[in-house]
């Protein structure tokens, strides 16, 4: 894990480093792209945060990184995102996408208390969509 007083140090000298190595006019970092950096974990440590630069550097459009984008560490799976009430289901990777549709509704026609209509309207399609697709979506 990285010293939090050392992020910023660090990463400024990789802008830099990088910088200087793809001939890129990249010098700043962005206030939220720094929050960014200092809320991060760094499970990777100092490696991490090289690569992490590394690559921001190399994306970079402007003169300034505006944002950053951190790979899940290996063995460590993306946490699901909760839905608005904070309830959230596991879809393994490899469902196909009707089978995926399929438990993402039938979750939903749950939490709803079986109210079709109800979990039509939280997934943002009609109850005609809902009926006509998902009619055979009950225990």
């Amino acid at each position: 894990m990285i010293d939090p007083a050392h992020i910023l140090l660090l990463a400024g000298h990789f802008l830099r480093t990088f910088a200087d190595a793809m001939n890129k006019d990249v010098r700043a970092i962005a206030p939220r792209a720094l929050d960014q950096l200092s809320a991060h974990a760094w499970p990777g440590n100092v490696r991490e945060l090289n690569n992490v630069i590394q690559r921001a550097v190399a994306l970079a459009e402007g003169d300034t990184i505006n944002s950053f984008a951190f790979a899940p560490a290996a063995g460590n799976p993306v946490a699901p995102a909760p839905g608005p009430d904070g309830a959230t289901i596991s879809i393994p990777i490899g469902t196909t996408v009707d089978d995926a549709t399929k438990r993402l509704v039938q979750a939903t026609i749950d939490q709803c208390a079986g109210n079709k209509l109800k979990a039509a309207q939280k997934l943002g399609i009609s109850p005609r969509t809902m009926y006509r697709h998902f009619s055979n979506s009950e225990e």
